[in-house]
């Protein structure tokens, strides 16, 4: 008999189960806690991304599937039913899409929640998704060094687009200490591309207001969320 290997330990004890169907399962390759048939119904992304228009340029915005069933009920029970291991699975989805989207990335970091909103989720569902994604790739999470420094009204309560750029304006800041720190290891004359990671665009306002102190600070963005039904340039805070 082939002997167990200690890593391998817990599949015998708690053997895979797929977040959909809730069904025991062979794990797929590149995505954990998904089975082969749901993963073939999922709805992905393929074709055209999303540009992002601000005051400092243009972002890349890619997007790993659309919003709609399965996948929105998988980010519905992250996000509000306490749920953080359903971000595992989410972010398998996210990490095959910037392997091939985003090559350069230098670094991977999340759109933070401002400390109350923290305290009451128990957790920030964007970074979880930006951590995992990181050990995937074997890039560093930076995501303390970008800061909510105000906070803001939920994004889903706003009435419109102007209203949510109005909401968010001014509301994200660098911990400069933490960027000198790190860009001291970068080389002279290079420009660093982020992934700045999200789980859900819609007008695109939030990732817009997130990216502006990074590009400023010279950083080249690119936007990566799990989900979005959005098309063609969003209007950001341009």
């Amino acid at each position: 008999m082939k002997p167990v290997r200690p890593d391998s330990w817990s599949s015998l004890l708690l053997p895979p189960v797929c977040c959909l169907c809730r069904r025991v399962h062979r794990p797929v390759t590149d995505y954990p806690g998904i089975c082969r048939s749901c993963l073939a119904r999922l709805p992905l992304r393929f074709g055209p991304q999303q540009r992002l228009a601000g005051k400092d340029g243009e972002s890349g915005v890619i997007a790993a599937a659309y919003y709609l069933p399965p996948v929105r009920d998988l980010l519905l029970r992250l996000k509000f039913s306490g749920a953080p291991q359903m971000s595992i699975a989410l972010t398998g989805l996210l990490t095959q899409l910037v392997r091939r989207q985003v090559p350069d990335a230098a670094a991977v970091l999340a759109v933070p929640l401002h400390r109350r909103r923290l305290r009451e989720r128990g957790y920030n569902q964007a970074g979880l998704l930006a951590g995992q994604l990181a050990d995937a790739l074997g890039l560093p999470d930076l995501s303390a060094g970008l800061l909510r420094c105000r906070e803001t009204g939920r994004q889903s309560e706003t009435a419109d687009r102007h209203e949510r750029r109005v909401n968010l304006a001014g509301a994200f800041s660098l911990d400069l200490a933490y960027w000198q720190a790190w860009l001291a290891a970068w080389p002279a004359g290079s420009q660093a591309r982020l992934v700045l990671v999200d789980d859900v665009l819609t007008t695109g306002a939030t990732l817009a207001a997130a990216a502006e102190p990074l590009r400023r600070a010279g950083f080249a963005v690119t936007g990566a969320v799990v989900a979005s039904n959005a098309r063609g340039t969003l209007a950001g805070l341009g």
